[in-house]
C-alpha cells in the first residue's frame, strides 16, 4: 500500500468577480513507503497548494487524497508526518530551545526525549550554538534549520518539505541534503518541493514535473533525462516547447 495516494485532483480559487482560477488539473500520483519524491516546478506550477491540500489546510474541488489509507480530513492522518513550510513562522519571542519544548509538549512527547533529540538535531544542523537565543535574532536560513529540526522531532515516518532548501547558504543546503538522505536510509519516505534541480538529482527517487498545475511527467531523474543525461537542459526543453 502507498504511503500517500492521489487521486484525481481539482483545485481552484476565487479570482475576480464571481470568477474562479484553476490552479490544478486532474493530479494523480503514488508515493511508495521508503522513497524520496519530488514535486518539480516553475514558481507558481501549484507545488504548494498540493502540498496544502495534502496536509488538509485547504479542500479539493474534486478527487481523493489518502494518506496510509486516510483523508486529510481525519486529523489522525497528520499524527506521524513531519511538515515544514515553505516559510516557517516561528514565536520569536522564544528561544529555539523553549520552541522545541513547546513543540514535544504538543507531540505528546516526554521532555527528557525531547531535549535530548532537540539538541541532537540542532548540532546536526548546526545550531546548537543559537538553542538560547531568542528567535528574532535568526537570520532566515537559521529559522529555515530550525524549522525542519521541528518537523523531525517526533521521528515520524513521512515528511512533507514545502522547499525546504529556500533561503539557505550552500553549508545549510549540503546539511539538509545529508539529514535528508540519511532519513531515507532509516526508511523513511521524503516528499518535497523544489525548483533547484542539482538538489534533485542528488535526492530523488522519483520526479513529478508539475507545469501550469498539471503533471506532465512522473518517473525517475533517469528516465526523465534520457539519454542526454542533463537534468537542466531537458527541465528546461520541456518548458519552453
Amino acid at each position: 500500500m502507498p504511503t500517500l495516494s492521489i487521486s484525481g485532483l481539482y483545485k481552484s480559487f476565487p479570482h475576480g468577480f464571481l470568477g474562479r482560477r484553476d490552479v490544478l488539473h486532474s493530479i494523480s500520483l503514488r508515493v511508495q513507503e521508503g522513497s524520496v519524491v519530488g514535486f518539480i516546478g516553475m514558481n507558481g506550477a501549484g507545488k504548494s497548494t498540493l502540498i496544502n491540500l495534502i496536509m488538509g489546510f485547504c479542500c479539493p474541488d474534486r478527487g481523493t487524497i489518502l494518506i496510509e489509507n486516510r483523508p486529510p480530513s481525519d486529523p489522525s492522518s497528520r499524527a506521524n508526518i513531519g511538515y515544514l513550510p515553505e516559510q516557517p513562522y516561528l514565536y520569536e519571542n522564544l528561544t529555539g530551545n523553549e520552541l522545541i519544548r513547546f513543540a514535544g509538549y504538543n507531540l505528546k512527547l516526554d521532555r527528557k526525549p525531547t531535549v535530548d533529540r532537540g539538541q541532537l538535531l540542532l548540532e546536526r544542523l548546526a545550531l546548537d550554538h543559537a538553542g538560547d537565543s531568542l528567535l528574532r535574532t535568526y537570520s532566515k536560513g537559521m529559522k529555515q534549520r530550525l524549522g525542519l529540526v521541528l518537523a523531525l522531532l517526533g521521528d515520524p515516518d513521512l515528511y512533507i518539505l514545502d522547499e525546504p532548501m529556500s533561503g539557505l547558504d550552500p553549508l545549510g543546503r549540503q546539511m539538509v541534503k545529508e539529514l535528508i538522505l540519511e532519513e531515507k536510509r532509516r526508511g523513511k519516505t521524503i516528499v518535497f518541493s523544489s525548483h533547484i534541480l542539482t538538489d534533485v538529482r542528488q535526492l530523488c527517487d522519483r520526479l513529478e514535473i508539475i507545469r501550469q498545475g498539471r503533471i506532465i511527467f512522473s518517473g525517475s531523474v533517469q528516465q526523465f533525462t534520457g539519454e542526454s543525461k542533463d537534468l537542466e537542459k531537458r527541465f528546461i526543453e520541456l518548458h519552453t516547447d
